[in-house]
């Protein structure tokens, strides 16, 4: 009897990643290998203040890649934020995205692409496998060590209504680049380095103990679980560019490995107490876990 291909694990990594200090100074080469002329920029007020857009304008600039910013998302943003993002991707004709930030302005970012080159609302796509089209070119510089959203097939989405975080999944939403930069995040203060870094943990260890696991996502959790342990604590304690690029590579490790075998009820948990309570997602993670 021939075997049905569901009775078989999978494992699949989406994204092209490119790391390495100063590694944002790709980016526009990537996006216009791809073909986009004119990006739009998804980020936070923060980062502006903080000076990293200018280095995301300067590299687009450099590629002669015409780029419009919008920094209006905020932690855990909402389905409003994200349709005021996607009036500007459509409004100045985008033809590509750059996220910069944390898991927020990455989340926004996947759900501006998805309404980009699918019908009807961000709502009708909750759930899984409901994302049929292919985004735009999507390229995600991550600002902290802990979302792992830059390599992930997810986003969520705060619904302010229901006081609840809604989750899109789809391979769809998997960005095409993922530049990992640790000059990116050595200005990240201590306790989101600590916070976001227990993020990834979480997302590592939930990916070992899976139902879903496999020696495949076993083998770049695991690696991910012993660069987060052997290498948080130095990098709270102080912003060294060896430590803090080690939990960079690790959070992305661990996003990989999520994607294919799926957090569990750490996770379950803390997003009501992101929404309910206005906890940070990455702190809920670590009171919980």
């Amino acid at each position: 009897m021939r075997a049905e291909v569901a009775e078989f694990a999978r494992f699949r990594a989406y994204t092209q990643v490119v790391f390495g200090p100063g590694a944002i100074r790709t980016a526009g080469d990537l996006l216009r290998s791809h073909g986009v002329a004119k990006a739009l920029i998804v980020t936070d007020h923060g980062l502006v203040q903080a000076g990293l857009l200018d280095r995301a304008t300067s590299a687009l600039a450099a590629a002669g890649v015409e780029y419009v910013v919008f920094d209006g998302v905020e932690p855990n943003p909402c389905f409003e934020t994200v349709e005021r993002a996607a009036d500007h991707y459509k409004s100045y004709l985008c033809q590509g995205i750059l996220a910069l930030g944390g898991g927020s302005p990455i989340d926004v970012a996947k759900s501006v692409g998805v309404l980009a080159t699918n019908h009807g609302g961000l709502a009708d796509y909750i759930g899984i496998g409901k994302v049929v089209n292919p985004m735009p070119p999507l390229l995600a510089a991550p600002t902290t060590v802990g979302t792992g959203s830059e390599v992930t097939i997810f986003a969520v989405i705060t619904d302010k209504e229901q006081r609840k975080k809604a989750v899109i999944g789809s391979p769809q939403l998997a960005p095409l680049l993922a530049v990992l930069d640790p000059e990116l995040v050595l200005s990240l203060p201590a306790e989101l380095v600590a916070s976001t870094g227990m993020d990834a943990l979480t997302h590592a260890i939930e990916s070992v103990i899976s139902v879903f696991a496999s020696p495949f996502t076993d083998g770049v959790a695991l690696e991910a679980i012993r660069l987060i342990t052997g290498h948080l604590p130095a990098a709270v304690a102080s912003s060294a560019v060896e430590p803090r690029a080690n939990l960079l590579y690790a959070s992305s490790m661990a996003g990989i490995a999520f994607s294919c075998a799926r957090t569990g009820l750490v996770h379950g948990m803390a997003h009501p107490l992101s929404s309910y309570c206005g906890v940070q997602h990455g702190l809920a993670n670590a009171i919980l876990l």
